[in-house]
């Protein structure tokens, strides 16, 4: 019998975000390898912030603590002074999704005196605003991409309702994830569910995405296959994760790992341990829980793809 919980399922991992596309961008103080050059980290994300204002068509502020970013934050940036002697420097930044631990682009300026700091984060500002749209566009593609493969911001097709028959790969069950709440506010699913849609796609399979409650049984379990017109269910269930600071979040977790054939049987069932994985200045714990499903999913990849062909797929 598996476990696959009754969480609500989300289009995005911050609902409060999902009919806000632009987002509040934040800036966070740069950087330097070099101690001389700390004090100018400040005044940097504060010039740059104060260019990106109005251009940007958002709100931009300056974030002093990563570790207590607002929950209205759809993008951070941070960045680096690096030190090209002679007297001249370099300003680098990223741009990130906190919620997903992802760089949607890095840009730099060219070397010029430490005097014209000023100047270089003007530069800066110009280099991100085509990024940060390329960045937008691509969340927009995502969230549809989500909803095509069964992530909507709606209830998932019941199993006693199969989705309409789509052309293409033979489709695989995905179970929401259980494991409940993480921690205050932070539930597994639906962040550990898209995870296991993702590595369904990256299998070969078109992942259906369907719920499960409680403690389901075998002939639960083939009933949605059933349903789903599907051959094969993966689920997963987050049995723990623990999160630490280290100037930025890190998580390690254990993740239950299951396949299941139509019969009901479990091909493969493991609990998977992962690595302490480290986040960016930035990241919220959405993005380390994110690090932790994917991790134990390839971990058990391998494992699955052997698995699925064998017991079938594609025929």
């Amino acid at each position: 019998m598996f476990a696959i919980s009754l969480a609500a399922l989300a289009a995005a991992p911050a609902p409060a975000r999902a009919e806000d596309e632009q987002g509040a961008i934040a800036v966070l103080p740069f950087t330097s390898p070099e101690t001389r050059l700390e004090m100018y980290g400040v005044p940097v994300s504060r010039a740059l912030a104060g260019e990106l204002r109005g251009a940007a068509g958002a709100t931009v502020q300056i974030v002093s603590d990563p570790s207590t970013l607002p929950r209205r934050i759809a993008w951070v940036i941070d960045g680096r002074i690096l030190d090209r002697g002679g007297g001249k420097v370099v300003l680098e930044a990223r741009l990130r999704d906190p919620d997903q631990g992802s760089a949607a682009g890095q840009v730099a300026t060219r070397a010029a005196p430490l005097r014209q700091i000023d100047r270089l984060a003007r530069d800066l500002a110009r280099q991100l605003l085509p990024v940060l749209e390329g960045a937008r566009s691509a969340r927009r593609r995502e969230s549809e991409r989500r909803v095509a493969i069964g992530l909507p911001r709606v209830p998932a097709p019941s199993a006693s309702r199969p989705p309409p028959a789509t052309r293409g790969p033979a489709p695989i069950l995905v179970g929401r994830t259980g494991g409940g709440d993480l921690r205050s506010g932070l539930p597994a699913d639906p962040i550990a569910t898209a995870s296991a849609a993702d590595l369904a796609q990256r299998l070969g399979r078109r992942p259906v995405v369907m719920q499960l409650s409680g403690i389901a049984p075998p002939d639960a379990i083939k009933a949605a296959l059933a349903g789903a017109g599907a051959t094969h269910a993966l689920l997963s269930e987050v049995k723990g994760l623990e999160f630490s600071w280290l100037g930025v979040l890190t998580a390690r977790g254990r993740v239950r790992v299951v396949l299941v054939d139509a019969g009901g049987d479990a091909l493969y069932d493991s609990i998977i341990e992962t690595d302490t994985l480290v986040g960016s200045r930035g990241d919220r714990h959405e993005a380390l829980l994110g690090f932790v499903s994917r991790q134990a999913l390839e971990i058990a990849a391998p494992r699955l793809r052997k698995l699925l062909p064998r017991a079938g797929a594609g025929k």
